[in-house]
């Protein structure tokens, strides 16, 4: 069953502080967004919010996986709990790591009729594959 509204509220600006806010709108400047709500969420308790921000810098932009493989396994744990604002909010983040809309448009697609998609270089485009890394990411993850 799809949630329609948070548990927990995401915090205003009175709530999570003046210095939380504007890293959260930051943030949804660089997606193209809002401020995303995880952040307004988290910043509500100010302290774990900047220890969350640490945890989530070492996952997402300098993780081990390559930023188009860490959105495709977003993407399919988004699809696999039924929440449509992850997944729409990550579509946006890996049409930035991929850089072609028609390329993220087929990978959505694939993602949510349960797909295994990967990306190879092709000079300065990507070309979708299905590498064994990619398989066994998207294994783990269902």
């Amino acid at each position: 069953m799809a949630m329609t509204e948070p548990r927990i509220a995401p915090g205003s600006r009175s709530d999570i502080g003046w210095i939380n806010w504007i890293i959260a709108t930051v943030a949804g400047r660089v997606a193209g967004t809002g401020p995303p709500n995880l952040f307004r969420t988290l910043a509500r308790h100010r302290s774990l919010f900047r220890g969350w921000l640490r945890f989530a810098g070492r996952l997402m932009p300098r993780g081990r996986l390559p930023r188009r493989e860490t959105e495709l396994a977003i993407l399919r744990v988004a699809h696999l709990c039924n929440s449509e604002y992850e997944f729409d909010h990550h579509v946006r983040l890996m049409s930035y790591a991929v850089g072609s809309k028609r390329l993220v448009s087929f990978v959505k697609r694939k993602v949510k009729s349960g797909h295994s998609v990967g990306f190879r270089p092709v000079g300065s485009r990507y070309q979708l594959v299905q590498p064994p890394r990619v398989q066994t990411v998207l294994r783990i993850l269902d």
